[in-house]
């Protein structure tokens, strides 16, 4: 399943991932700026929270 959905960065980790437990994600507006074009800082956080959680799940370890 590919989880979508009002996905970003601050929920991404916390509920979307931990309760569904995708195959992955997918996200458009949650990592736009005030204008509506994509914040490449918003980006970031929500694809290293993404990665964080889905390592947690696997017992795994990743670095910053």
């Amino acid at each position: 399943m590919i989880l979508a959905g009002g996905l970003n960065p601050n929920n991404v980790s916390t509920s979307a991932i931990q309760i569904v437990k995708p195959f992955g994600v997918d996200v458009n507006s949650g990592v736009k700026n005030f204008t509506g074009f994509k914040d490449s800082r918003k980006v970031l956080d929500f694809i290293y929270n993404a990665k964080i959680e889905s390592f947690k799940i696997q017992n795994t370890r990743i670095e910053k």
